[in-house]
């Protein structure tokens, strides 16, 4: 199911945009009353599951519960 869609290989994001939508996705979602967010491991690095994360939070406030990074499910090559 995808929330919002935008980009391309060709495109690079910016912090704003990467935030504008994370915060379209997670609107278009729905109300919640709690989440949890499981990003990869350092492995996946470039993903910038960091960012993605705190934009989570910066959205979500008290209803992100829980932050659960997937350790040990990826091997470094």
């Amino acid at each position: 199911m995808i929330h919002y869609q935008t980009g391309s290989p060709a495109t690079a994001l910016s912090a704003d945009d990467l935030k504008k939508t994370v915060f379209t996705a997670l609107e278009n979602m729905g109300e919640k009353q709690k989440a949890l967010v499981i990003p990869p491991d350092y492995t996946r690095l470039p993903s910038r599951s960091g960012e993605l994360t705190e934009y989570c939070w910066q959205y979500l406030g008290d209803k992100l519960t829980d932050v659960l990074p997937a350790l040990g499910t990826h091997t470094h090559r």
